[in-house]
């Protein structure tokens, strides 16, 4: 098993999660990275990602597992021939190879995110966000107001970081610009938002993917 980890951005904000699937099923091909396929009648590439983020926003922290029974390429290799073939909005950053699924999807609970923002006041606009603030989302029978899911907030002179549950317990980012943009008169746009990090919180410790790939990983390379 090799893990790829990769940014996505310019045009890719607006690239589905199953197109940029897609795109990476042609990377390895044309890298020639011999990835195993699925069994039964509708083979597919053995390729898993983390959960997917709305349309719009950046990605600095993707995952990619595949499955590869035999890895002949060092995992810096893996990542050169990974740029080479790339479309233009993903780029390979490091690789970790392990000798079973790590399973992010399943583990990922948390996402840190940047929110950017021209105005210059927004910094004071935000002065009373913290993790109390009180949500409002829009869902299927109208709307709601969640508390709770939001564990972190750092208020910026340029906007904020924020870390969100995510997963199977999940704020979606679009959610809060929006009710942020309503309840404090800010004006974050989606396609300025960006994801710093996939995170893993368990018993008030935070660890991020990549730090719970290097604890299982039998070779790494990080080109950063």
């Amino acid at each position: 098993m090799i893990t790829i980890n990769f940014s996505r951005f310019g045009d890719g904000i607006f690239v589905s999660h199953v197109d940029v699937l897609r795109s990476l099923n042609r990377t390895f091909r044309r890298a020639g990275i011999d990835v195993a396929y699925s069994k039964g009648f509708n083979k597919h590439m053995s390729l898993k990602m983390t959960q997917p983020l709305p349309l719009g926003v950046a990605d600095e922290d993707c995952y990619v597992t595949a499955d590869i029974p035999d890895l002949s390429l060092s995992a810096k290799q893996c990542v050169a021939l990974f740029n080479e073939f790339r479309p233009p909005f993903l780029e390979a950053k490091a690789a970790f190879v392990t000798e079973k699924n790590p399973s992010l999807a399943g583990r990922i609970n948390a996402s840190k995110y940047l929110l950017r923002s021209s105005d210059p006041s927004v910094s004071e606009k935000l002065k009373n966000f913290s993790p109390d603030y009180e949500v409002t989302v829009r869902t299927a029978d109208g709307e709601k107001t969640v508390k709770g899911l939001i564990y972190e907030t750092e208020v910026l002179p340029y906007g904020a970081e924020v870390t969100l549950a995510f997963g199977n317990v999940n704020l979606r980012i679009d959610s809060l610009c929006r009710s942020l943009n309503d309840g404090f008169g800010t004006d974050f746009a989606l396609t300025e938002a960006v994801r710093i990090s996939q995170l893993y919180r368990e018993n008030g410790v935070t660890r991020t993917a990549r730090e719970l790939l290097e604890e299982i990983c039998t070779q790494k390379y990080i080109s950063e």
